[in-house]
């Protein structure tokens, strides 16, 4: 018998069919899946994609594998035809075939035992190691020699996370190669490709190398350039090797003698090993200047740090060298480390030969920090610099160092609620910040400023008070065009307040804060002889109210229902007016430069909009009856109630 699933076991010289076989079967025999079956407990798949995998095998398909100078073909169909006179198996209908690793799927397959000969047709898709051809035409193929043409096929592959489609007639040749007569290849995935690389041949091996010669490229079918050959290296991972240089159709045919050439990524790349890599490339721009670069870059997941150094130096009439550094350690769960450099010898010439917009607009930023989590404190220790370019050339910024602290806030006499008193579950928090810096100008005033911060809080319930103190020197270096040394000129300037609060909880979130707050200063400068000047103590009196008002809508699309949410905040200050001497107003950088009443009134408003999704449930009879506050069991005595009074009646 032939069932859906059978194997066929040829030798490699032929295959002759036993005398009584051909005694007891006419010329053909025909067999449909849906009556003759194997097992009676296997099924057949309804589909060529359930069918992939074929059934077990059994002991006697077992013995024939293993004997010596035979080759299997397993094979399936919804209908399979065989023909002894003529030694041909004929599937039909989701047919499969599979030889070692290669499976062959299309509409009907015809298998000629002793030529080892197959064609296929319509719906054609094969599998071998490492690819796949699909086609709508038609299949030659060679058992013995692993070789044959499948007429306007589709294969694809992966290029650097790019996928490749090449299309033609293919002539696979052994497990790995294909070659394509009268193709093209496009990493467009639409059946009209938008572009392709049109050759008369190509030659691909699986995981290797792709080349085609000659190429055209179509673009929206017009064909824009030509290359007498194509090569791409579609190896996977990484992997040492020259990289490929890139240049424009003017670097080869120039329109004009003003037109520059350029090669640009020319050079080698090394894979060091699976955690560091380098390259080294030369970028060429003609009549102008030529580029050197170098890279270094390393990266270790087990050992939490990543980074990487750049460096280019430019060759020409002027010379620059650029160095770029980075850097990202996590030393411990609680320390991390960061470094960040980026530094330019002549940043005129850096800007001259940047041709990316942003590049001549940029800052040349360097920073270095380190962060470390104490028990007690949160410690963040950094230094900055920043080169400007544009119009602003010649100017730097410099924060070294930056020193930051963040305490933690300290409950004190803690208790449980329900046996709090009024000063038990105190909160203490508190911060500390310092740093210094300077602006260095080419032509202009060099600036230092050094700036200091403390601040801390304490909350006993609703209530609470906070103070911050805060110190600002400012030393000023005049610019001179002709070089003269000019006295440096300066200004200090201290700061102190302290601030009282209570929130009044209204109705739902409606919250009332009012605040009363000190605030002083102390100053000096050159204009007040050095003498520090206390400014007049400020009260401050206001009164924050915030709230929340929710809106509601009917959903829409996926969305079962939709909240608005609208936040208003109102916040009013006053603060009485002050007598300051006129010629303190006048003094540059005086604390107070007003001395008249204030009033503020300050309005924020935030809006959240949220939306639920719909959701499908299918309840069980008795949790929708729980949901509609029916009892099940006494509508099931109602029923058989209902139904004694019908057959009563």
């Amino acid at each position: 018998m032939v069932s859906d699933t059978d194997s066929i076991v040829a030798r490699p010289d032929s295959l002759r069919v036993a005398d009584s076989l051909r005694a007891l079967m006419p010329d053909s025999f025909a067999a449909r899946a849906d009556t003759i079956d194997r097992d009676s407990a296997q099924a057949r798949p309804d589909t060529v994609e359930q069918a992939t995998e074929f059934p077990s095998e059994d002991d006697v398909y077992s013995s024939l594998r293993d004997m010596p100078g035979f080759r299997i073909v397993e094979y399936r169909g919804r209908e399979v035809t065989l023909d002894v006179d003529g030694e041909r198996v004929r599937l039909d209908g989701e047919a499969q075939a599979k030889y070692g690793e290669s499976t062959l799927q299309a509409d009907s397959i015809s298998y000629w035992i002793g030529l080892q000969f197959i064609n296929a047709r319509n719906a054609i898709t094969l599998t071998g190691e490492g690819q796949t051809v699909t086609s709508d035409a038609e299949v030659n193929y060679d058992v013995s020699q692993t070789k044959g043409t499948i007429m306007d096929a589709r294969t694809a592959f992966n290029e650097r996370g790019t996928e490749w489609f090449v299309r033609g007639d293919v002539t696979p040749r052994g497990t790995a190669t294909v070659f394509v007569r009268e193709g093209d290849f496009s990493s467009c995935e639409l059946e009209v490709p938008h572009y392709y690389f049109k050759a008369g041949n190509i030659k691909v091996v699986t995981e290797n190398v792709l080349v085609a010669w000659p190429v055209t490229l179509y673009i929206n079918e017009v064909p824009v350039a030509w290359l007498p050959f194509f090569a791409q290296d579609i190896r996977p991972g990484r992997r040492s090797g020259f990289l490929p240089p890139r240049f424009g159709v003017n670097d080869i045919v120039s329109t004009s003698d003003g037109v520059g050439r350029s090669v640009t990524d020319a050079g080698y790349y090394f894979a060091i090993n699976e955690f560091m890599d380098s390259q080294f490339t030369i970028d060429w721009f003609s009549g102008d200047f030529t580029r050197l670069n170098g890279g270094f870059r390393y990266k270790n997941l087990k050992k939490f740090f990543e980074g990487n150094l750049l460096l280019s130096y430019s060759l020409g009439d002027s010379r620059t060298l650029q160095v770029r550094a980075n850097h990202q350690h996590e030393i411990t769960p609680v320390t991390q480390l960061r470094v960040n450099g980026n530094f330019v010898t002549d940043t005129r010439v850096y800007e001259e030969q940047s041709f990316d917009p942003r590049l001549q607009t940029q800052r040349i930023s360097s920073d270095l920090g380190l962060q470390h989590r104490f028990p007690f404190a949160s410690i963040n220790v950094s230094a900055s610099s920043r080169q400007d370019l544009g119009t602003m050339q010649g100017n730097t910024d410099l924060t070294l160092p930056n020193i930051q602290a963040t305490f933690t806030p300290i409950t004190l006499f803690r208790a449980p609620r329900n046996r709090a008193g009024a000063f038990n579950n105190m909160t203490l928090s508190g911060g500390t910040s310092f740093q210094r810096q300077s602006r260095l100008q080419d032509e202009g005033d060099d600036q230092l400023n050094t700036i200091a911060n403390a601040n801390s809080s304490l909350r006993i319930g609703s209530f609470g008070i906070s103070g911050r103190a805060g110190f600002d020197e400012r030393v000023v270096t005049p610019y001179d065009s002709t070089g003269a040394e000019v006295d440096d000129t300066g200004q200090t300037r201290v700061d102190y307040s302290g601030s009282a609060d209570y929130q009044i909880d209204l109705v739902g979130s409606t919250t009332l804060r009012p605040t009363v707050a000190l605030n002083a200063s102390q100053f000096q400068s050159d204009l007040t002889g050095g003498r520090y000047i206390a400014a007049p103590t400020r009260l401050q009196v206001g009164a924050t109210l915030s709230t929340d008002v929710y809106g509601f809508f009917p959903g829409f699309g996926p969305f079962e229902r939709i909240r608005h949410k609208v936040s208003p905040r109102f916040v009013y200050s006053y603060s009485p007016a002050t007598e300051v001497a006129d010629s303190l107003l006048s003094i540059p950088g005086f604390p107070v430069s007003e001395s008249a009443a204030q009033n503020r009134l300050g309005i924020a408003l935030n809006q959240t909009f949220e939306a639920k999704l719909r959701e499908d449930i299918q309840l069980e009879p008795d949790e929708e009856a729980l949901l509609e506050g029916r009892d099940l069991v006494q509508d099931s005595i109602q029923a058989v109630a209902d139904s004694l009074a019908a057959v009563a009646a």
